[in-house]
């Protein structure tokens, strides 16, 4: 898991810990900062998840140079005359 799952992760669980004290406390206020932050987190965590599939399809595609003989061709490009 990345940073921003982890964060997202938090920062929901903390929202939801805020509203239910709103709810007891009968604080509006901050219920509302509770279901903000909640929103927040769910997106930052989200956006982790993207950001572990982009990263895992890019890592399965990604073929080094040196793997498919090209850093040969680039690095001499006369000797193939």
């Amino acid at each position: 898991m990345n940073r921003n799952r982890w964060r997202g992760a938090g920062r929901k669980f903390t929202g939801e810990l805020k509203q239910a004290a709103g709810r007891i406390c009968g604080s509006r206020r901050l219920q509302i900062e509770g279901a903000v932050d909640r929103f927040a987190g769910g997106a930052q965590a989200a956006l982790g998840r993207l950001q572990e599939r982009l990263m895992g399809e890019a890592g399965a595609r990604y073929t080094p140079h040196h793997a498919s003989g090209l850093a040969a061709e680039v690095s001499n490009p006369r000797e193939r005359v």
